[in-house]
């Protein structure tokens, strides 16, 4: 089966100013380009008027800027639901069983408070890609986020295409206080996705993106997608561009048009690297990571063995003309127990 490259992250981003209103979030994701604010190539923005979020550059945010209710103290208590399959794949991958796991710092938001994104890149709408904070769809409370796709993308039509992106990044170094890094491996993510969309044969759709890479480039990344005949798949693994897996599920298609819960257990250390997908408590997919091959890091973590970034939301090829995809109650968090972690 063909099997599609995903491209690195964009290398340029914006920050936006979450502000409150009436309804708190209001839309508050959304960058109006149709109103006039163009972004340069430089990544440096125009001053935007007050009543629209507005638009600065990547250093607008200083490192170890903590993310406020974003981030809780170290806890046995289970941050996410642990009652996950575990078969001998796992254990051969030195996957650990999580039901025991103590935890480290944790992210979680589930899109009720502006202050969960607050300083957090951002990337721009264009006129095919859309995203804003959305009462449509919700897994729990009266927000998730909301991408859409109104028509194929191609370069210069997407800000940065050719793919569809429309997404909040998440640098996991902002969580709890400053000076920490990214999060140490192993970390698992947890969140909520409602799709609707019609791939054809080479698309893709991305669920979340990783990366070991603390700079704009994300240029070592590992993506969970729905692959175009409905299942949920891993890429990049074990290295940059390799679609090389441990274990494959091809009887368990992803249900579209309903929230589905997924889990995803990271590891980004060179000698137990690993990632695995679970579709609700069904393992789907897992896979050796080599966390190498342009692998940029932050000072500290040398080894480039933390995860440093992620993000979900909308990423696609620009081949896809028309998707919905709706994101609610993420987190992200440090495992660790003894064995394990740090």
């Amino acid at each position: 089966m063909d099997r599609p490259i995903v491209h690195p992250e964009p290398r340029c981003c914006v920050t936006i100013e979450l502000v409150t209103s009436r309804s708190r979030w209001r839309r508050t994701l959304t960058t109006a380009l149709a109103g006039g604010l163009l972004l340069a190539a430089s990544c440096s923005a125009p001053d935007a008027p007050s009543a629209r979020p507005r638009l600065s550059t990547d250093e607008a945010a200083a490192p170890g800027t903590a993310a406020p209710s974003a981030s809780q103290p170290p806890s046995s208590a289970a941050p996410l639901d642990t009652a996950l399959e575990h078969p001998a794949v796992l254990d051969e991958l030195r996957i650990p069983r999580l039901t025991d796991a103590s935890w480290g710092r944790v992210f979680a938001t589930s899109f009720e408070d502006p202050a969960d994104l607050a300083g957090f890149y951002v990337t721009p709408q264009s006129t095919r890609t859309h995203h804003e904070v959305s009462g449509e769809q919700v897994h729990s409370g009266t927000h998730a986020h909301k991408g859409w796709v109104t028509g194929a993308g191609a370069i210069g039509v997407e800000v940065d295409g050719p793919n569809h992106r429309g997404y909040p990044t998440i640098p996991l170094d902002r969580v709890g206080p400053g000076g920490q890094g990214g999060f140490s491996s192993p970390s698992v993510v947890q969140l909520w996705v409602w799709l609707d969309v019609a791939l054809t044969r080479k698309q893709w759709f991305s669920f979340a993106t990783l990366t070991n890479d603390a700079s704009t480039k994300w240029s070592r990344v590992v993506t969970v997608n729905l692959d175009p005949d409905g299942y949920v798949d891993l890429f990049h693994v074990p290295g940059p561009d390799q679609h090389e897996t441990a274990l494959q599920r091809t009887d368990v298609a992803f249900p579209l048009r309903t929230w589905v819960r997924l889990t995803v257990f990271i590891d980004l250390r060179p000698a137990t690297g690993s990632v695995a997908v679970w579709q609700g408590a069904t393992l789907i997919a897992a896979a050796r990571v080599d966390p190498g091959g342009r692998a940029g890091t932050s000072s500290s973590s040398p080894s480039g063995d933390r995860l440093e970034q992620v993000h979900f939301g909308l990423y696609a090829p620009p081949e896809v003309a028309a998707a919905t995809i709706y994101n609610d109650d993420i987190t992200v968090a440090e495992l660790r127990r003894p064995g394990v972690g740090p």
